[in-house]
């Protein structure tokens, strides 16, 4: 975007500037809620209140199961001779087993040979039984095909779609009890992983039957690409433009009244994207510092940018962010460059929208982590966030790549989600692509990765550099799926099959954490110009 001159030039700056203000106005829906926090969904039912995702349960926990080899093997599959069923009884091998409420949020499965994914096997079945009745039970080809509903697009999407990953978004929901098992899998080189929300207290929770509602979670997934997420406007939204001279820092929107941030969006050059900082506070506390690159994906050289339902640059490179942010006190937005960098100042138009009611009592602030490495050390993982007190982490941004050569390990390391001093990660996976919804390296069929982007995972990226180093670009959100802690969390990314692979590695890692809420203020500071 070149600078603007002249009369012509100032009236174009003004119609783009109305026109990222309109993005951020017409999201249509009823009026805001008065000055009052709307009652709180099922935590995995974010699509009926998107501010619900800041909340934070209390007595919950978020697990996974999956078919990570516990003995330090590189497999992290099930076969005849290498087991990951819980147990078998006959010709049904079960993955899964819960007591107590809960649901199943994701479902997530591939299977091949020779370093691709192929098609499911027709004669394996899934059977999941909820409270001591088979819900669901249907050949794997079925299941993740998105042909018998209520397992259809967009909440399950087969190989094809998801570069080589199989996965269910259906919430499976249990009051006592659920089961899931594979029938006619004891020689199948399957891959799996099954995320399941454990509840506190089964008050509310219906046994899922197959004949739930799922339109709105339907409906938020199956919007346009970069579209607002958000319903309930028209919400209170700030704009302006600056221009940033090198060295200089500008508020470009502050609030004093408990309030919740849900969009904001940016346009500036494309090549500036590196060289200007973001900050937000919340608070008081500064919960985002980092180039406006980083915290909105975008992977390096001349990568496609996310382009997911929360964060991510549009098709005109307007740089979004609607993840729900609340504040109880205060909240500032800034813009910064270095004093170093390419002469010259920086156009950049702003727009800050906010919910116009203050946030649930039990929510937490946002926040983001950036984490980079040029190599990192043999028998170490790369940290991705650690952090303490109450919070839950709802999304990652990652770009990895080998050292020397065109070797994909990197690929290979599981991520490991410790929460609160336990002894074990109560999330470990199978490997980074399976992280990210895909698998196999994100090979379909064929050798040579397939990028794709969806709403809440996607690869963006996969390029040879020039020295013939391999660098891959992945996204994940985590609505209904979010790991949630009560006193402490380290998250890593192991750094190849058995974490002894130098690496690189710059990662954002999106997550809430707890503050305590004061007593409600008067809004004294309307938002002003830097």
């Amino acid at each position: 975007m070149a600078r603007y001159h002249g009369g012509a030039d100032r009236r174009r700056r003004a119609r783009s500037l109305r026109n990222l203000v309109a993005a951020l106005l017409l999201s249509g829906g009823a009026a805001a809620a008065a000055d009052r926090p709307a009652a709180v969904p099922p935590p995995w039912e974010v699509w009926r209140d998107l501010a619900a995702l800041a909340v934070i349960p209390t007595g919950d926990r978020v697990v996974m199961r999956s078919s990570h080899c516990p003995d330090g093997c590189a497999l992290d599959r099930h076969s005849a001779d290498d087991s990951r069923f819980l147990r078998s009884d006959g010709q049904e091998g079960v993955l899964f087993e819960a007591e107590g409420p809960g649901v199943i949020t994701r479902i997530w499965m591939t299977q091949g040979d020779d370093g691709v994914s192929g098609p499911l096997d027709p004669e394996v079945w899934i059977r999941i039984v909820v409270d001591g009745e088979v819900a669901v039970q249907l050949p794997l080809p079925d299941f993740f095909g998105g042909e018998v509903p209520p397992f259809a697009p967009p909440l399950v999407e087969h190989r094809l779609m998801s570069s080589g990953g199989n996965i269910s978004l259906v919430p499976i929901a249990y009051r006592e009890s659920c089961v899931v098992s594979l029938l006619g899998a004891e020689e199948a080189k399957l891959w799996f992983q099954i995320t399941a929300h454990e509840l506190a207290t089964g008050e509310g929770v219906a046994p899922f039957t197959g004949e739930e509602d799922l339109e709105g979670w339907q409906a938020l997934l199956g919007g346009e690409p970069a579209a607002d997420p958000w319903a309930g406007g028209p919400f209170p939204t700030s704009a302006g433009s600056i221009e940033l001279g090198r060295g200089t820092r500008a508020v470009v929107a502050a609030f004093s009244r408990a309030d919740v941030i849900n969009g904001l969006l940016l346009r500036l050059p494309r090549d500036r994207w590196d060289g200007v900082e973001l900050r937000l506070l919340f608070d008081g506390a500064v919960r985002v510092s980092m180039p406006v690159a980083d915290f909105f994906g975008v992977g390096g050289g001349d990568s496609e940018p996310v382009r997911s339902l929360l964060f991510g640059a549009t098709d005109d490179d307007d740089l979004y962010a609607y993840f729900p942010m609340p504040f109880f006190e205060s909240a500032v937005v800034e813009l910064a460059r270095g004093r170093t960098g390419a002469r010259g100042k920086v156009p950049v138009e702003f727009a800050v929208r906010r919910v116009g009611r203050a946030p649930h009592p039990d929510s937490g602030l946002f926040g983001a982590a950036s984490s980079a490495a040029e190599s990192t050390t043999p028998g170490r993982p790369h940290r991705v966030l650690a952090a303490s007190g109450r919070g839950k982490w709802v999304g990652l941004f990652a770009e990895l790549g080998s050292r020397s050569g065109g070797s994909r390990d990197y690929l290979e390391g599981d991520e490991q989600v410790l929460v609160d001093g336990g002894p074990e990660p109560l999330l470990r996976g199978t490997g980074v692509e399976d992280f990210f919804g895909g698998g196999f390296y994100f090979q379909i069929d064929r050798p040579g990765p397939v990028p794709f982007r969806h709403p809440l995972h996607g690869m963006t990226e996969d390029r040879v550099e020039a020295g013939g180093t391999a660098t891959t670009a992945m996204y994940r959100l985590m609505l209904g799926d979010a790991p949630i802690w009560s006193t402490a969390v380290e998250i890593d990314l192991e750094c190849g099959p058995v974490n002894q692979t130098p690496i690189r590695a710059r990662t954002v890692a999106y997550y809430y954490s707890a503050a305590s809420a004061p007593e409600p203020t008067r809004d004294t500071t309307a938002p002003r110009e830097p």
